[in-house]
């Protein structure tokens, strides 16, 4: 296969995994997840452009902290951003991805 043509299916196929997310929240008892400002996003850019937005953002949604207390690392951008086989979507700048590792392993430590 090409070289563009994989990374292009590499970037449709986190896309994919990122809006995800906003079905899967549904899955949470408890708690009536509906991440609004992910969802504006995802109509804005793709998910890598908002993969790399939000891991430069300063303040972080309260309910990344929720999410990481009851294990739903799942429902996070910073999860798919560092699985291995989307790591490479981020190599252009190395803070993406020592962002994303921090975040899961220790939440959003200040």
């Amino acid at each position: 296969m090409n070289e563009a043509l994989r990374v292009n299916r590499l970037r449709a196929d986190f896309d994919i995994d990122v809006r995800g997310i906003i079905v899967k929240e549904k899955e949470v008892e408890g708690y009536p997840l509906r991440s609004t400002y992910l969802e504006r996003m995802l109509e804005e850019s793709e998910g890598v452009e908002v993969a790399k937005a939000l891991l430069t953002r300063e303040a972080r949604p309260n309910t990344f902290d929720w999410l990481f207390s009851i294990r739903r690392h799942d429902l996070t951008v910073e999860y798919y951003v560092a699985l291995p086989k989307y790591r490479e979507l981020f190599k252009d700048n190395p803070d993406y991805l020592a962002v994303a590792d921090f975040r899961m392993k220790h939440g959003d430590a200040k």
